[in-house]
Parts: structure tokens; C-alpha cells; sequence
């Protein structure tokens, strides 16, 4: 450990002297990463894109992009709804006086919500899968996945907070 450290700072000193701190300070500034919200908006972005590019005609794209956009919405929804009970959850706890029913409200609600929310994902991926043949489906998977991913970190299951 104490080596890498050392390995660490004698490149941070090679890199200080002379240009190589503009070099240090460029690459600092040009990796400035999407936040969460960026990326899932890319994300779904680019899965419009394609629903748009696979589609048979207009009618059909409006149709598939409208689905992305209210799978995009609930997904959102979602996220918002995992954090304030879990700001909920975090305050209830830091009470005193908070009672099991309290908890166990805030939990139930969560569910409920969840279990409705789930229910429209799955309408929204019946409603697509209606939309497009089998081969299309397999082809837009990736585009899903990505879409999806991006935005669990949202919900609290990656430490992101929105």
C-alpha cells in the first residue's frame, strides 16, 4: 500500500513539473462524467431513436416513442417515490416517538405503489412487444437494457440521489 502511495505521488510530481500540470489539470477537466439524470436521459433517448428507426411508418414510431416515454415517466416516478420513503423511512427513525405502525405504513404505501407501478411497466412491455415482431423485439433489447440500467441507480440501488 505504502508503495503505491509513493508510485502515486512521484507521478503526481513528475506530472507538476513544468507542462505536465496543464496536462494533470486538462484531463481533470475533460472528464466530466454524465450525471445520473444525463445518463438516463441519453439512455432513453437513444431507445426513441431506434423504436423510431425500426418502426414501419410515422403513425407506428409516435406510437412505440410515446410507450418509451410513459415506461421513462413511471421509472422516474419510481425513483422518486423509493427516495421519499426511504427520507421518510430515515426520519421516522431518527423519532423518538415513531411507532411500529408508522414504519409499517410507510413500507405498506411503498409496496402498493411498487405493485402499481410494476403493473404499468408490464403493460407498457406488452403493449411494445404487440407493436413489434420478434426479430425487432431481439434487436431493441440492448437499447432496453441500457435504458433500464441507467436508470436504476436512480432508485437509491446505486447511492445516487436525485
Amino acid at each position: 500500500m505504502l508503495s503505491t502511495l509513493r508510485s502515486c505521488l512521484a507521478f503526481v510530481r513528475r506530472c507538476c513539473a513544468g507542462p505536465g500540470l496543464l496536462t494533470l489539470l486538462a484531463l481533470g477537466c475533460a472528464s466530466h462524467a454524465p450525471s445520473p439524470h444525463e445518463q438516463r436521459h441519453q439512455a432513453f433517448e437513444e431507445l426513441r431513436r431506434e423504436l423510431v428507426r425500426h418502426a414501419s411508418d410515422r403513425t407506428e414510431a409516435t406510437r412505440l416513442t410515446d410507450l418509451a416515454d410513459q415506461l421513462e415517466a413511471t421509472l422516474v416516478e419510481f425513483t422518486q417515490a423509493q427516495q421519499a420513503a426511504r427520507q421518510r423511512l430515515l426520519a421516522l427513525n431518527a423519532d423518538y416517538h415513531a411507532t411500529r405502525s408508522d414504519l409499517e405504513a410507510v413500507l405498506s404505501s411503498l409496496r402498493e405503489g411498487n405493485r402499481r407501478r410494476s403493473e404499468r411497466v408490464l403493460a407498457i412491455r406488452d403493449e411494445a412487444a404487440r407493436r413489434m415482431d420478434d426479430a425487432t423485439w431481439e434487436e431493441l433489447e440492448r437499447f432496453r437494457a441500457v435504458a433500464l440500467r441507467a436508470t436504476l441507480p436512480l432508485s437509491g440501488q446505486g447511492g445516487m440521489q436525485e
